[in-house]
């Protein structure tokens, strides 16, 4: 009772002397494994791991009968037996090494550091493969992509089958940037490369791999590395342009369905095909839509977007949704019930490239001199509500904007054309 209570309040008062004290609680110690013996009468010799009340047994190289452990665990040990009391102290060692290195014990932390040679767990490489592995699992084939493609550029830079956390500098970062620029590459692609990178290490920070102390990314101001600013300029159509699309009419179904899916997109706050094509007919109460982005849904800050339907978006549903009208039926064509990650984010895609190459097509029939694309559908629903004095705050709720910051960065680039026509204002005499 007394040590319970000893331990709260250590707990309590002194956090520090708490973290020390779970490492200390994570103890080792060798054990014969007599669920299994030998033919010969040994038995395996194997390292106990005891944490919380709880213990692991881990294989070593030895096996041992009684008479032989007695002599390799005496207080003195001679031949053969010191030799081997030696290599076992090896073993019992790294084990310590790794517990007092943890940030805090768990079984998983200690058995990736303790079963995996370090080359394997400080390895960059390696460690974007297993993040990779893991994001795929949790169905977000595009994030895996970019970091995949971030693991890519990375490997071509470096040249070598290693890089360790301890190559990672901001020497290192600095002679990368300076090499995706002498190739050619924009500072959005060297941006998200880095700021993947700075994921994984601080993903191996957290998990206990690597130490903070030479971490290498922060302010130039001390002395450390900045990814660079990127403004990757949305383009949106003026409201003249949309009027133009509204108004576009043709005998081909094709070209009026990718229309159509378009002008709902602008229509319902922007939403990307991914969250179009996702639509059930239960997201849908009378005037209103909810839905969750789907790029979002794993943060702890998202919630539910509501999207009044106007008739317009009202009529496209009824054109070209999917009959029956059914709570669980898809409105609209595309995805299935049951499809994998790998290849729901490939029928998406799909849909996005055909409307992507139809837009452009029906652009050029009505004399909009632009690319129109998907995401043009939702930078145009921001820039037209901007324009016409909407707060930031309910243009950034509308897009599911994790914060109005977000929001008002995405609407920088938006007053290009505004600055254009301000300089003209310089020199215009009329």
């Amino acid at each position: 009772m007394f040590g319970k209570l000893f331990g709260e309040f250590i707990s309590l008062y002194f956090p520090k002397s708490r973290k020390l004290m779970e490492q200390l609680r994570a103890t080792t110690s060798f054990e014969l494994d007599r669920r299994r013996q030998k033919k010969n009468g040994t038995f395996p010799l194997k390292l106990l791991v005891i944490y919380d009340r709880k213990f692991k047994r881990y294989k070593t190289d030895f096996c041992m009968d009684d008479d032989t452990f007695k002599k390799t665990f005496t207080a003195k040990p001679k031949g053969d037996f010191k030799d081997i009391r030696i290599k076992l102290s090896a073993v019992e060692d790294k084990a310590l090494n790794i517990i007092k290195d943890l940030p805090s014990f768990s079984f998983p932390a200690f058995e990736k550091k303790f079963l995996i040679k370090k080359a394997n767990w400080n390895s960059v490489f390696v460690s974007f493969d297993q993040e990779v592995a893991k994001i795929n699992k949790e169905g977000r084939v595009s994030t895996a992509n970019i970091y995949s493609v971030a693991r890519k550029s990375f490997r071509k830079f470096w040249k070598r089958e290693l890089l360790t956390y301890d190559d990672i500098t901001v020497r290192f970062l600095e002679d990368y940037e300076r090499w995706m620029l002498a190739v050619d590459n924009s500072l959005t692609s060297i941006s998200i490369n880095i700021r993947v990178l700075r994921r994984i290490y601080n993903l191996a920070i957290l998990n206990g791999d690597i130490k903070r102390d030479n971490y290498p990314f922060g302010s130039k101001a001390n002395s450390l590395y900045q990814p660079p600013v990127h403004n990757n300029i949305k383009k949106a159509l003026d409201i003249q342009d949309i009027k133009k699309i509204f108004e576009y009419s043709s005998s081909n179904k094709v070209e009026m369905y990718y229309c159509d899916l378009w002008i709902f997109s602008y229509l319902c706050n922007g939403m990307n095909f991914n969250d179009i094509l996702s639509l059930k007919y239960k997201n849908i109460d009378g005037d209103s839509m909810t839905f969750m982005r789907k790029k979002t849904i794993r943060s702890r800050k998202t919630s539910e977007i509501q999207v009044f339907l106007v008739d317009k978006a009202k009529e496209i549903i009824q054109l070209w949704g999917n009959k029956p009208e059914m709570p669980d039926n898809y409105i609209f064509k595309g995805l299935y019930d049951d499809v994998d990650p790998v290849r729901r984010h490939a029928l998406v895609h799909q849909e996005v490239k055909h409307c992507n190459k139809i837009m452009n097509r029906i652009a050029g029939n009505i004399g909009i001199n632009f690319n129109v694309t998907t995401y043009v559908a939702r930078h145009s629903f921001a820039t037209v509500l901007k324009n016409s004095n909407e707060p930031v705050a309910f243009i950034s709720e509308a897009m599911g904007h994790s914060s109005i910051a977000v929001t008002e960065n995405y609407l920088k680039s938006f007053q290009l054309e505004k600055r254009k026509d301000a300089a003209k204002k310089l020199t215009d005499w009329n």
